[in-house]
């Protein structure tokens, strides 16, 4: 309806909306991490946004990184530390430090640079130093006392993934030392028996591996290590009007009929390793008659210890006077990514307001801002929308995500990052940016979607200058002792050591928890959704004892043993 009235961006408005909650919501956490961290870190890097630092208070200085977690869930950061004159070593909470070779696929501009994976804990922080000799690595710094069931398991542990590379080198297997790790992006060339030659692009972590087609772009197959056949494949598309379409000369059998042609005009590596690996694809989307419709920039990053690969997409479309149908026909005629599965038996779900509910098999139109998680009784794979709310089911194993949709064409938005290098000059048309990923057997996709909306990594990132602090490297400062129930809100009232949360059960089930903070708590309240105060809330020592009907949504509000 919004297309048809003619009213600006009915997709991005959304997706706006979608970026700025997260952002306020990280906001308020981050103000509740300040509140009752053990030391005060001051920042030197004027490039960290003031937005962040705003939330940190100015006094002794400490050195490296401060790396901060505003979800009640661990989750893994990926750091470059090139300026880094030593390299840490891997502990609990660092369970990956790599030094880059220059590999021989990789842009030969690229210079070697230092790496590390850091588990930070729920609502808590990581402190990397530049020292040669690290603090012991003592239970306290690992993770504070959380619970074994939130601590790395499998192949986030240290020693397993030291061997890792043994899965893909045979001298190591013979040998019984880890052997040298394959690269996490590069380019494999095939000799056919007529002569020719298939070629196609890899992107592969320690889970799987991601294949993009070399003449089109597409991501072609996503398989996973030691088991047959393809899981998911996409690509990016205009979905032609129901008159083009009526025209399209290809078979209906064609997987591309009714759609542009997706064409890679270059494909470089930009980043082979050692924890990231990344691939650049430039290229246009194309009308079967052979005029171009739109210009478009993918970037496709996997790291080597996560199970999900984020996409950056800058889209220029070319419209003409010709596809101006596009207005009238907002289901039907649209700018999409592509996502097509092999198993037509998986039950779908989707993510809306912070929870995950069944999607009703005949349902066509779809309205999912947060996420869509395909899944069987042995595997799941999750397409993060990151905020792109529409999307249009076709049969049991296609979906379109629409991106652009009727007279939605405007100037690029800034707020996900640059996506040209710096010699790419700007196109005259306007473009727009968009982030988005898709992931295989990744667990809780609520949890796994609120970290894909976090703001980049570079902001959650605090660079310092000094002496360590004699506290805790790692270490939680809030927690809820229930993977169903989750905080949504968070709040400090000035001038006082009291602290508001807002709880919200996402799994539909009851719940009965305890919320933790490193600090005492010695009052405690519910309040109702208008901020006003309730009942008083059961303490056993210096803990909340929390119940919760399901899908719930809390209000609390409790007082905290030092000043904030």
């Amino acid at each position: 309806r919004a297309a048809q009235a003619g009213e600006p961006d009915p997709v991005a408005r959304w997706t706006d909306l979608h970026r700025s909650h997260a952002a306020t919501r990280q906001r308020g956490a981050l103000d509740a991490i300040r509140a009752i961290l053990p030391f005060a870190p001051f920042p030197t890097d004027t490039t960290i946004p003031s937005k962040i630092l705003s939330n940190l208070p100015d006094a002794t200085a400490v050195p490296g990184r401060l790396i901060l977690n505003p979800l009640n869930a661990p989750r893994t950061a990926v750091l470059d530390i090139s300026d880094f004159e030593h390299l840490p070593r891997e502990n609990r909470s660092i369970i990956l430090s790599r030094e880059s070779k220059r590999s021989r696929d990789a842009d030969s501009s690229e210079p070697p640079r230092k790496e590390i994976a850091v588990r930070v804990p729920p609502m808590g922080y990581v402190l990397v130093t530049d020292e040669p000799d690290e603090k012991e690595d003592t239970p306290q710094t690992r993770a504070g006392d959380v619970p074994e069931a939130l601590r790395p398991k499998g192949l986030l542990r240290t020693g397993l993934m030291r061997k890792v590379g043994t899965m893909f080198s045979g001298d190591a297997a013979s040998s019984g030392k880890p052997g040298p790790e394959p690269p996490l992006a590069y380019r494999v060339s095939i000799p056919l028996n007529d002569g020719g030659r298939e070629v196609y692009y890899v992107l592969r972590n320690d889970h799987f591996e991601v294949r993009v087609d070399a003449l089109s772009g597409a991501m072609i197959a996503l398989r996973v290590h030691a088991e047959r056949g393809n899981r998911l494949a996409m690509q990016i598309a205009r979905r032609l009007s129901k008159k083009e379409r009526d025209a399209d000369e290809r078979s209906e059998d064609d997987s591309n009929y009714g759609y542009s042609i997706m064409s890679a005009d270059e494909i470089v590596v930009e980043s082979a390793g050692p924890i990231t690996g990344r691939l650049r694809i430039s290229g246009r989307l194309i009308h079967p008659d052979g005029r171009t419709l739109a210009r478009f920039i993918q970037r496709q990053t996997v790291r080597r210890v996560g199970r999900s690969i984020e996409v950056q997409l800058e889209l220029t479309p070319e419209i003409s006077e010709e596809d101006a149908v596009m207005k009238d026909e907002p289901w039907d005629s649209y700018f999409a990514v592509r996502w097509a599965w092999g198993d037509e038996t998986h039950d779908l779900y989707g993510g809306v307001h912070e929870g995950r509910y069944p999607i009703d098999p005949d349902a066509r139109c779809l309205q999912l801002p947060e996420f869509i998680d395909l899944r069987n009784e042995t595997e799941s794979i999750t397409l993060l929308t990151n905020g792109l709310p529409y999307h249009r089911r076709y049969g049991f194993r296609r979906l379109d995500t629409i991106l652009l949709s009727g007279e939605e064409l405007r100037a690029g938005d800034d707020t996900q990052g640059a996506m040209r290098t710096p010699d790419e000059q700007p196109d005259e048309q306007p473009s727009r940016t968009f982030r988005f990923g898709y992931a295989h057997n990744a667990g809780d996709p609520v949890a796994l979607s609120r970290e894909f909306a976090l703001l980049p990594e570079e902001e959650l990132v605090v660079r310092t200058v000094g002496s360590a602090p004699p506290v805790p490297m790692a270490d939680w400062l809030y927690f809820i002792e229930s993977r169903n129930v989750s905080c949504i809100h968070w709040a400090v009232l000035p001038g006082t050591a009291r602290l508001r949360a807002t709880l919200l059960e996402s799994e539909g089930l009851a719940a009965n928890c305890r919320f933790r903070c490193r600090r005492p708590i010695l009052s405690a309240i519910r309040l109702n959704l208008l901020g006003e105060p309730g009942e008083p809330l059961e303490i056993t020592e210096g803990e909340i004892a929390i119940s919760m009907r399901p899908h719930e949504i809390l209000p609390i509000e409790f007082e905290v043993a030092c000043p904030v």
